[in-house]
């Protein structure tokens, strides 16, 4: 516990830390991170005491976990049920026949540890088939920063503002 402690301390920028700073840290190792957002009311009084600590991926990654371990252990959370879209990726060549469909890879969802990328086929009229042509499963700590913090500030802004 106290090298747990001591661990999280030393990911704290070097200024000297409150008292409440300490005792934060300290809930955050025995308690984790979402209980103790709740304890202090809410994110955005956590980020006035705590400035700067979801600037590390790994704190984000702790507390999109805690959220979907909280909301359902057993399931997603699908990103068009909470902001109303999927996240593009971009076009994804591997699928290509030469019958004029391209093929687009979104994130849909975001589960312990990992978002799930489906791969979508459209027709040479642009119209999607309704089926995925693939789907794949990319670890948090994998994605692009920019990646992480829509998936991030997507969660935060529907559970916890």
């Amino acid at each position: 516990m106290k090298h747990l402690i001591s661990k999280i301390l030393k990911e704290v920028e070097e200024e000297k830390l409150t008292s409440l700073q300490e005792n934060l840290l300290g809930y955050i190792s025995t308690v984790g991170i979402l209980d103790t957002i709740k304890m202090v009311g809410d994110i955005n009084n956590f980020n006035k005491i705590l400035p700067g600590y979801f600037d590390k991926n790994s704190h984000k990654i702790d507390l999109i976990n805690e959220l979907v371990n909280n909301i359902d252990p057993y399931n997603d959370i699908y990103f068009n049920n909470i902001i109303g879209r999927d996240f593009y990726l971009g076009s994804d060549d591997a699928y290509d026949s030469g019958d004029g469909h391209t093929f687009e890879e979104y994130i849909i969802s975001v589960g312990d540890g990992s978002v799930r990328v489906n791969t979508y086929e459209f027709d040479e009229d642009g119209n999607m088939f309704d089926d995925s042509a693939g789907y794949y499963f990319l670890p948090l700590k994998k994605l692009s920063d920019d990646l992480l913090n829509l998936v991030f500030e997507s969660l935060v802004s529907y559970y916890l503002l």
